[in-house]
């Protein structure tokens, strides 16, 4: 929606009641809708420690739950959308799902990682068309390796971080958190953006490990 204000609501995997609270309050006399809004759900790093053993274990549930939470996350914020008022063209807002693009390349160890990704990919054509009579688009981003704090710092760090753009087409770098920014902005503002899941890759095919 080009005429509003973007809400992002970021919410850990144990706290779903973060997202409630400010859906509430994105519904509230005194809020301003229709706002478009973005949120996505972050497994905490330490949950996905790389250890033989927890790959086995706790991913399972993390990446179950977190695609549970983005499921119920997506039906609060709709709901509240469908109580505001339209805008000229009869839109209501906007949601942004996250998956990865480990939803279409999954590795070797990331089968319930790849899955919880997928099933949000999965979810964006039919809640779209399920939201499309209140006048909400609904779309996904799919990043690829993107270069965020979850890679640590250090010399230790660049090497591994290097490696890893050996899966990257053009430019050969890890992505910049404002470039997959922008892409949720365009996906946002873009009224005729609806129904799609968007790699933000450059290109990247992740390879079996």
């Amino acid at each position: 929606m080009s005429d509003g204000n973007a809400v992002s609501i970021s919410c850990g995997v144990p706290m779903e009641v973060a997202f409630s609270v400010g859906t509430m309050r994105l519904a509230s006399p005194a809020s301003t809708l229709p706002e478009p809004i973005s949120y996505r759900s972050v497994t905490p790093a330490a949950a996905m420690a790389s250890t033989h053993s927890r790959q086995r274990t706790v991913p399972v549930t993390c990446s179950i739950r977190r695609f549970l939470i983005s499921a119920g996350s997506e039906i609060g914020a709709a709901d509240a959308m469908a109580k505001g008022a339209p805008n000229a063209e009869g839109e209501r807002g906007v949601i942004v799902f996250t998956a990865s693009i480990a939803a279409f390349d999954g590795q070797i160890g990331q089968a319930a990682y790849s899955a919880s990704k997928g099933g949000i990919v999965g979810l964006t054509l039919p809640v779209a068309r399920d939201l499309a009579v209140v006048g909400v688009r609904v779309n996904t981003v799919a990043p690829g390796l993107i270069d965020t704090p979850i890679y640590g710092t250090g010399e230790g760090s660049e090497a591994f971080k290097a490696n890893l753009t050996k899966d990257v087409l053009f430019p050969k770098r890890l992505g910049y958190p404002a470039e997959l920014a922008s892409m949720v902005v365009e996906l946002i503002t873009n009224s005729y953006m609806n129904a799609q899941t968007i790699r933000v890759d450059a290109g990247a095919r992740l390879s079996p490990k």
